[in-house]
């Protein structure tokens, strides 16, 4: 079992109750901050219970918690008693009453019910971030790899096979190019007796490096078989 949070954005419909209810809750969790031996929903009657109890377990009692800009309305889903399942989407009561919110589709099957609802407002417009459980799916098997090796010298093409553990590349050879250039500018300052090298002298052979890669992507392509399999 694996748990999955779907982000669902909310119908203008659902925002002047929840508008109503993030004011009322930034009242109430200044002074559950203020005052944090008031930690029982009966200190908050202008709440619904089970918002009150989520604003203490996320808020009051988190110690390093010492102020609140953006606050989240969480109800717990209470093995589905706070938050009921519909076919067209999910019900939350003590918010909306018979209101039924509805979703498209879910992401993956949900196993039992949804474990909690969190409500949250950004850039004038309400989400609800939805969490419930799902059957882990069968993981595949790879039969081989196909992946690309960016170095900085260039792309280069590698397969793995998994079965009998070869890798073969497609494409100039990295290692080869890279201790060639490495030791260019050294040839060059033995070729010159010590002397500094002049700018247009390391200029060509930069231009000489970057013919060698035009050059090598031209002899050694990507056979088309290969490349139509990639993503």
């Amino acid at each position: 079992m694996s748990l999955i949070i779907q982000k669902i954005k909310l119908p203008p419909q659902f925002w002047p109750r929840l508008e109503e209810l993030l004011s009322k809750a930034t009242t109430c969790v200044r002074c559950m901050l203020k005052n944090r031996s008031k930690d029982s929903t009966k200190d908050y009657p202008e709440l619904p219970s089970v918002l009150a109890k989520a604003l203490i377990r996320k808020y009051q009692r988190n110690a390093q918690c010492q102020n609140a800009s953006k606050l989240v309305l969480a109800v717990c889903g209470d093995k589905g008693k706070q938050v009921k399942l519909n076919p067209e989407g999910f019900r939350v009561p003590a918010f909306f009453k018979r209101e039924i919110i509805r979703v498209s589709a879910w992401l993956h099957p949900i196993e039992g019910f949804i474990h909690n609802v969190e409500f949250l407002c950004r850039k004038g417009q309400w989400y609800a971030h939805v969490c419930y459980a799902t059957k882990v799916q069968t993981q595949i098997t790879p039969e081989g790899c196909i992946g690309i090796d960016r170095n900085s010298v260039g792309n280069v093409a590698v397969l793995a096979d998994s079965h009998n553990g070869k890798v073969r590349h497609l494409g100039f050879d990295p290692f080869r190019t890279k201790y060639v250039w490495r030791h260019r500018k050294k040839n060059l300052q033995r070729f010159c007796k010590g002397r500094l090298l002049h700018p247009s002298e390391t200029n060509k052979a930069e231009e000489q490096n970057t013919r060698i890669i035009r050059s090598q992507n031209r002899l050694c392509p990507m056979p088309r078989s290969i490349a139509a399999q990639l993503p």
